[in-house]
This record gives structure tokens, sequence and C-alpha cells, in this order.
């Protein structure tokens, strides 16, 4: 049986809480915004658990870590600092893409 993750129920976790998602689970669009924006990951249930890490940019630079775990920088995807104005960020694999849209 599939299972349905809504919106509605990402809101009622906290920050960095990993919901397990498999092929039997359909998440509604709204619940992915709503997973991207608040920090809430979506995990493949059949991955095997990733080793938390330093996500920080001034980290990584130096080769040094500060112990900060993905989960609290947002699932340890850096992006550039961004500027007013409306973006395109395109996915695929695990690389990112960003674009601005317009002038």
């Amino acid at each position: 049986m599939k299972r349905l993750i809504t919106e509605a129920e990402l809101r009622k976790l906290s920050r960095g809480a990993r919901v397990a998602v498999d092929r039997d689970t359909l998440v509604t669009p709204a619940a992915r915004d709503y997973a991207l924006w608040s920090g809430v990951l979506l995990v493949d249930a059949s991955a095997p658990p990733a080793a938390e890490a330093c996500c920080c940019t001034g980290c990584a630079a130096s080769g040094g870590s500060c112990g900060t775990s993905p989960a609290a920088c947002g699932g340890g995807v850096a992006l550039p600092k961004l500027g007013e104005g409306d973006w395109l960020v395109e996915v695929r694999g695990s690389a990112v893409t960003v674009r601005r849209v317009g002038p």
C-alpha cells in the first residue's frame, strides 16, 4: 500500500528531521516545497545512512570541520549568495545549477 506525505504532516516536524521515502511513498508537491524551505530532509529509505559532515563553505575551503551537520545547514547544499530577483534552481542527479530568470 502507498504512503502519502503531505505538507501538514511535515509542518509537525522540526528543522533537520529526516523522513524516509521509498518507492511506495507519494510526496505531494506542497510537501516537497515545504521540506526544501523548512530544512526537513526527505531521504531515500534504501540508501545507507550518510555520515554527518560539516557543510560550511569556510570549513570546506580550509579542509577543516566545525562539526555542523548537513541537516543544520539545510541539507548540505551550498548555494551561492543570490541577490534580489527571480532564480531558477535545477537539480540533476547531484549537480545543482542556479540561473537568474529575467532582467
